[in-house]
């Protein structure tokens, strides 16, 4: 008894806005799984502390197998933050795919945006090929764009990174990255 009133006084302290008034919390968790393994599963929460700030959050996830052996991962979720009254809404969604098969290739395509609560602009979308040869030797590239866009000061700022690694049968590595500010080439590497 003494260690479940202990545990109980713990998670009051830890969650006070839940058991405030006014508090209101909303959850839906649903997921389908078919006979040859794929699935799909999603989430939804809402919550409003008892101040009136919302937080609603939504993540989707799926997994399909081709008849070929191909197999395709998506990922997607959604954040939104809206204190009330404030004027200052923050908001965020990230998608992820992923496409592989059998012999180890695969493509992964990343993509994030989301706008913080002084209306800053913030992208990341990010490319990933992997082709593996029967040797054993490999290429992967990475091309990777960030953008940051303040609100209104027309002063964005792109960073594109272009990463290149080869794995060679007898084991040996070479990288090669460039990476672009804004336009400008800031950084070409090869090793």
């Amino acid at each position: 008894m003494k260690l479940a009133s202990s545990l109980f006084a713990v998670l009051c302290l830890c969650t006070p806005s839940a058991f405030a008034e006014g508090a209101k919390t909303t959850s839906e968790t649903s997921s389908e799984i078919a006979a040859d393994g794929s699935y799909k599963g999603s989430s939804t929460r809402t919550a409003t502390d008892a101040a009136g700030t919302t937080l609603k959050s939504k993540v989707q996830e799926s997994e399909m197998k081709d008849s070929k052996g191909e197999t395709r991962v998506v990922s997607k979720s959604e954040t939104v933050q809206d204190p009330k009254g404030l004027m200052n809404k923050s908001w965020s969604e990230h998608e992820t795919e992923l496409r592989r098969d059998a012999a180890g290739n695969y493509e992964k395509d990343i993509a994030a945006r989301s706008v913080d609560a002084a209306g800053t602009s913030h992208t990341v979308d990010e490319e990933i090929k992997r082709k593996v040869a029967a040797n054993g030797a490999s290429t992967t590239i990475v091309n990777k764009t960030i953008t940051t866009d303040p609100k209104g000061l027309m002063n964005k700022h792109t960073t594109e990174v272009e990463e290149v690694t080869k794995r060679h049968a007898d084991g040996t590595v070479t990288k090669s990255v460039k990476n672009e500010v804004d336009g400008q080439v800031a950084e070409h590497t090869t090793r």
